[in-house]
Order: C-alpha cells, then sequence, then structure tokens
C-alpha cells in the first residue's frame, strides 16, 4: 500500500517484519533504499514475497499501518532523549561544572589577604567575595542538568522491548561512576570541618577533607571525560551519521584542549601571584601579578 518505514538507528542489519492484510491473496513487493553514510549515495534492493496463511505474526508485532506508525514515532521519541541526554550531560560536565572548580581555585582570596586590598574593578572584589557561591551554585546548575540526562538516558532504554538494556557499554559505566561521584560531593560538602581561623593552622579533619573533596571532584571530572567521548562514539548507533559524530568529537576534544590550556594559564598566573602576595604581604594573586608587570 506504499507505506513507508523510517529507520533512524544504524546497525549492521535491520529485520523488518510487516503483516499482510487477510484478504491479500497475491505478491507482496519490499523495496528498500539506504545509504551508508550521509555523503554516500543510495542503493536499492527489492524483494517479492508470497502470502503463508500456515504462520502466525509475533504478538508483539502491530498488524496495522497505524501501529507501524506509533513504532517509528517511539524509536524519534527514544532518539531525542538520546540527543537531550548528550547535551544536558555535555553541558554539566564540560561547561558549568569546570567553572565551578575554577571559582574554587583561581577566584578565592590567598590566604591571609584583606578585601581591601584588591586594587582592581568592583567587578573583581564582587568575584572575590562570592567565590563560594559561586563554586555552589555552578556546580549544583551542572549536577542537575547531569542527573536530567541521566532520567533521559534511562527513560529511552527503558522503553525498549526485553530486558537487559542497562548497562551493556562502557560509556554507561563511566556514566553512572561519574553521576555517583558527582552527588556525593555535596553530602562531602555538608560534612567538612571547620575552616582554620586567619591566625590558625589548618587541622588534621580539615586537611584529609580537603584531599577527599579535590580528589573526588578530579576523579569525577576524569570520568565525564571518558564518559563524553565514549558516548559521541555510541551515538553512531543511535542515527546519528558517522560525519555528525565525528564532528561532535573534534569540537569536543578541540573544547577540551582549550579548558586544558586555559587551566594552566590560570594555574601558573594563581602561583605567581601568591608567591608575591606572600613577599609583599598584601593584595590578591592577579592584582600582584598585574601591578608586577607594570612596574
Amino acid at each position: 500500500d506504499g507505506t513507508r518505514y523510517n529507520v533512524l538507528a544504524k546497525r549492521r542489519s535491520i529485520l523488518l517484519v510487516w503483516t499482510g492484510p487477510a484478504d491479500n491473496e497475491g505478491v507482496v513487493g519490499f523495496r528498500i533504499t539506504a545509504a551508508s553514510s550521509a555523503l554516500s549515495g543510495f542503493s536499492q534492493s527489492s524483494a517479492h514475497f508470497t502470502p503463508n496463511r500456515d504462520l502466525h505474526p509475533p504478538a508483539h508485532v502491530p498488524n496495522s499501518p497505524s501501529g507501524a506508525d506509533r513504532g517509528s514515532t517511539e524509536r524519534y521519541v527514544r532518539y531525542t532523549k538520546i540527543v537531550i541526554h548528550g547535551w544536558l550531560s555535555s553541558i554539566a560536565w564540560l561547561v558549568m561544572i569546570p567553572a565551578g572548580m575554577w571559582a574554587a581555585r583561581y577566584a578565592r582570596l590567598p590566604p591571609h589577604a584583606a578585601p581591601e586590598s584588591i586594587h582592581r574593578s568592583s567587578v573583581t572584589l564582587s568575584i572575590r567575595l562570592a567565590w563560594l557561591k559561586l563554586h555552589i551554585w555552578l556546580n549544583a546548575i551542572g549536577l542537575a542538568f547531569a542527573f536530567t540526562g541521566a532520567l533521559h538516558s534511562y527513560s529511552a532504554l527503558h522503553v525498549l522491548p526485553g530486558t537487559g538494556n542497562h548497562m551493556q557499554s562502557a560509556h554507561s559505566f563511566y556514566g553512572v561512576a561519574t553521576l555517583l561521584l558527582g552527588l556525593s560531593q555535596p553530602i562531602n560538602a555538608y560534612t567538612r570541618p571547620n575552616a582554620p581561623r586567619a591566625s590558625e593552622e589548618s587541622s588534621t579533619p580539615r586537611i584529609r577533607w580537603e584531599m577527599l573533596h579535590r580528589s573526588t571532584a578530579l576523579l569525577s571530572l576524569l570520568f565525564a571525560i571518558i564518559s563524553v567521548d565514549s558516548g559521541i562514539g555510541e551515538a553512531k548507533g543511535w542515527g546519528s551519521s558517522e560525519k555528525t559524530a565525528d564532528v561532535a568529537r573534534g569540537g569536543y576534544r578541540l573544547w577540551l584542549l582549550a579548558v586544558v590550556l586555559a587551566t594552566a594559564v590560570l594555574e601558573f598566573v594563581r602561583r605567581h601571584g601568591r608567591s608575591r602576595s606572600e613577599e609583599v604581604g598584601t593584595g590578591t594573586e592577579f592584582d600582584v601579578l598585574i601591578e608586577d608587570q607594570q612596574d
């Protein structure tokens, strides 16, 4: 009857089961048009089948065109959920959470530096004094994005027929490990010991907590890097073309390189500025570095 089926997922082999009308005594013809990639040409294959009254349709196969339409819609919904999962997870682990880490590492005042020692703009002062709020909110928003993305991924796989669809790839294990490590950070932060006063040294529990907090954050970020890269590879199986996946992986690795270089620059500024602030006894690492360059 000219019904068209769009198969979004890319697979090496696809099984199409068709149930013919009960009054059809003739030969049924199939024509399949396919392409190996988004840039390659189309090829067509055709076949003809004779009805067999002795065969019974499987219970899960719809017996009407409307059922086929529903199946195509469900595949599209699953694909959309996977795309949302990818975008939310990427924004969380490549933008929001690294920015939250930067706020804690590079925006705070050096030890024993007074806020009035900042000679830069009011914006700099605001960022310096609000580093903890920035750290908390950027990470909280990032974790909310990551958790929402995980829910979309779970929902997309949960509606697939059969069982055993979850945790079937390295991407799944790295993704779950990343999310669990990330969600453990708010609990870790809630149990932190009190920070030392200006004239005090950090206590042993505080030092141990800081080591655990930082190592857990770095480990979750490492797992996130692996998870995003493996997730881009799996996108091919969910309907993305090889060209799209390759472009996405290239853009991701360029972004990762830019983040690493920016972190290296910020780390250099931090270390140099703090050593200078210890010499003069005032100011912040950025202010001291700029004043030193101007001199």
